[in-house]
């Protein structure tokens, strides 16, 4: 197998290395040919990844290849801060160095993304590099804590982010750092400065500005933390100061409610819509730590068993006789089973998922052939749909609708 990395390594070793007797700093016009070619050549390595991951049978082998790939771009990027240190002050040769850099840094991003879990996060950081990233991390963290201190209301959700983005970004002497934590808060900040713009936008247009409204989320006093709150979801930003927040924040806002019942409600609706944010896989900001779904989902389980018990809302013990009466469907199981998930697509059952609308319905259903049903049976059903099931599902409804018309 021919060398992946032969002209980033003939271009970084030799043709760029301050060292050698024979170098000679690039003219501008070779600077950019450097510059045009790292781009290509990072793109051409990312399809050889892509290809290389399904063609290579052998996990063993795809593991050692792997890593043997991502060890040679840590030395090469290594170098080319070397090169940079030693070099002149050229402004065609630090071009040329950026572009290498870059071209590096973007397959390890890539490897990390796609085959990160081959690689493990043992991946050292060269010296040179991470204080380079810190440092540019650092001035980008500055020019954000004011807007988002000013946009949190009082800050204590910017403070908490803005204390984990500074703590990384300060001077640790002797503190191993990967690439997976690298990749990790260049990403967060890229999404607090795209958060930023999208508020600022939204409000210089027409129908910008406050909406009104409560919270969603951590307990903010308005959108734009709200909003931060998502992107933190987004990015399983899992820290334990975070977390407080954001659990705090929602038992503040249900325990503001009149009732034991409204408590609830609200509760179950702070449950639906945190199962409804989007996340982004394979992400986390402490490996160590669990996940926030993880934690919020057995917060929110606990909380609602709790408020259930304390508002006397656990099942009252059947009734003798009870259990065998069952409501009787005119449809077979198959065509029950699509009806039942249409009416949860359509929102019309509100519940958590498809799968407890039937574990909640199913026990007091039968049909015409069946008194006893499986409601994990049906669900799958819910996803085996033939049309000729579709075709009555559907002819019974435009015949409820022709009955509820004459009503």
């Amino acid at each position: 197998m021919q060398y992946p990395l032969q002209w980033l390594d003939f271009v970084v070793t030799v043709a760029l290395n301050p060292a050698r007797d024979d170098f000679l700093a690039p003219s501008p016009a070779e600077a950019e040919t450097i510059a045009v070619r790292a781009r290509a050549h990072a793109h051409r390595q990312k399809t050889i990844l892509k290809r290389l991951a399904f063609t290579q049978t052998d996990p063993n082998k795809l593991r050692a290849l792997v890593r043997s790939y991502h060890s040679g771009l840590v030395i090469l990027l290594d170098q080319v801060y070397e090169n940079r240190t030693r070099g002149p002050t050229h402004a065609a040769f630090h071009q040329s160095c950026h572009a290498l850099s870059d071209a590096l840094a973007e397959l390890l991003a890539f490897l990390d993304e796609r085959l990160g879990a081959l690689i493990g996060d043992e991946g050292r950081v060269p010296a040179a590099y991470l204080a380079e990233i810190k440092a540019a991390l650092h001035t980008r963290v500055k020019a954000l804590e004011g807007p988002l201190r000013q946009r949190t209301r009082g800050g204590e959700l910017a403070g908490l982010v803005l204390e984990g983005l500074y703590g990384f970004t300060s001077h640790r002497p002797n503190a191993q750092v990967s690439f997976r934590e690298v990749f990790y808060h260049q990403e967060l900040v890229a999404e607090l400065e795209k958060c930023l713009v999208e508020k600022n936008q939204a409000l210089r247009s027409p129908s910008g500005g406050s909406r009104g409204g409560g919270s969603r989320g951590g307990g903010s006093r308005g959108g734009w933390s709200e909003h931060l709150v998502e992107r933190l979801v987004y990015l399983n930003f899992n820290s334990r100061a975070f977390l407080r927040y954001y659990t705090a924040g929602i038992a503040r806002e249900v325990q503001a409610q009149a009732s034991e019942s409204e408590q609830l409600d609200r509760l179950l609706l702070r449950f639906k819509q945190f199962q409804q944010l989007h996340r982004k896989p394979r992400v986390r900001l402490d490996p160590g730590l669990d996940d926030v779904t993880t934690v919020m989902d057995r917060w929110f389980t606990a909380e609602i068993a709790y408020l259930k018990s304390k508002a006397g809302g656990e099942t009252p013990p059947p009734i003798p006789g009870e259990a065998t009466l069952r409501a009787t469907v005119g449809l077979t199981v198959d065509q029950t089973a699509v009806a039942v998930r249409a009416l949860v697509d359509t929102e019309i059952l509100q519940v958590r998922s498809v799968a407890q609308a039937f574990r909640l319905l199913v026990p007091h259903l039968s049909t015409q052939h069946r008194k006893t049903l499986s409601w994990n049976s049906m669900r799958r059903k819910a996803y085996e749909v033939e049309d000729r099931d579709k075709q009555v599902v559907v002819a019974v409804l435009e015949k409820a609708i022709r009955t509820i018309k004459n009503y």
